[in-house]
């Protein structure tokens, strides 16, 4: 390592000074590399440090993936908080690593319910804009409640397994994560149909049908239109 990348960078994130090697920083593509190998203005502050306006507590995390290439996630509220300054520090890597994460936490979640690799996963909003944009059949998407303790409910007498296997030839089917900042282990999923030029979400259910039969009946009429 060359004496240029053993320099030391101190940081001030949000009040809190931080303090790592040149070559850290600079490990990845990232905001960081342009900062610190080009001549990109950077503003310091008055003890000459550079500063970033963004919270402390999430930078850690961060600075945590750039020194070992992995986090120790608290939750899945954190792994989407984190992939919001990845995204900010134009940091690719963890945010591919931020969605890994979030996949093997959906499909561990339940480990009697096989989730096949069939189904795909939907990170954020920008994706699936891209996916409807490019419909070739039409597509299913499960708006999956997250709690904060990472968990997910599969909905009461829902046999996805059998019900992905009956669909998967006439719909593409996704399931989209999100986190609900919540404790609360039942919440109703969601779910959005989309065709070329028509989409439909998931109305009332009549109490008497369970949450399978809502679907399918919907699922039913939507194909028929």
């Amino acid at each position: 390592m060359s004496s240029d990348e053993d320099e030391i960078v101190k940081l001030n994130v949000g009040g809190v000074i931080f303090q790592t090697l040149k070559s850290t920083l600079t490990k990845h593509k990232s905001m960081f590399k342009v900062m610190l190998e080009t001549e990109m203005p950077v503003t310091k502050d008055e003890s000459g440090c550079i500063f970033i306006d963004r919270d402390p507590k999430k930078f850690e995390k961060v600075l945590e993936f750039l020194r070992t290439g992995r986090i120790d996630f608290s939750g899945p509220g954190e792994i989407f908080s984190v992939q919001e300054e990845a995204r900010h520090f134009m940091l690719e890597n963890l945010e591919a690593y931020c969605s890994f994460v979030q996949q093997e936490n959906i499909r561990n979640s339940a480990p009697n319910l096989k989730i096949s690799d069939s189904v795909k996963i939907i990170e954020n909003d920008s994706e699936l804009l891209k996916i409807i944009r490019k419909i070739d059949k039409p597509i299913l998407v499960f708006h999956v409640p997250v709690t904060n303790f990472g968990s997910i409910q599969f909905p009461v007498g829902f046999d996805f397994p059998i019900f992905e296997r009956f669909y998967a030839q006439v719909l593409d089917i996704y399931l989209k994560p999100y986190s609900t900042q919540s404790s609360v282990r039942h919440q109703e999923w969601q779910w959005t149909l989309y065709k070329r030029d028509y989409s439909e979400g998931n109305g009332p259910r009549d109490p008497r049908q369970t949450f399978g039969e809502h679907l399918e009946a919907s699922i039913d009429v939507f194909l028929m239109d």
